[in-house]
C-alpha cells in the first residue's frame, strides 16, 4: 500500500490540514462516494479512501462522476426526418 504524508493531498500534492483530506469524504452520500472512489481509482489505481483527497480534488471528481452518470442515463434522441 502506498502511504502519503499527513496533510498532502495524494491527488494534487497540495498541503492541507489532515482533517481537510477526510471530513468531506466521510460526509458524502454513500452511493455517490463509491462512484467517486471508483472514478478516482481509474486515474490513481493505488488510491484508497484512507489516503484522503482535498476538497477541490474531491469536488472535481464528484462533478465528473455526476456528469458521467447523466451521460449514461440520458436516452438517445430520435432523429427527426
Amino acid at each position: 500500500m502506498i502511504s502519503f504524508p499527513d496533510g498532502v493531498c495524494p491527488l494534487c500534492s497540495q498541503v492541507h490540514a489532515r482533517e481537510l483530506l477526510h471530513e468531506h469524504i466521510a460526509l458524502e452520500d454513500p452511493r455517490l462516494r463509491e462512484a467517486i472512489i471508483k472514478l478516482i481509482q481509474a486515474y490513481y489505481p493505488g488510491w484508497i479512501q484512507d489516503h484522503g483527497a482535498c476538497g477541490p480534488c474531491w469536488r472535481s471528481y464528484r462533478d465528473a462522476s455526476r456528469a458521467i452518470y447523466m451521460m449514461k442515463s440520458a436516452r438517445p434522441q430520435n432523429a427527426v426526418g
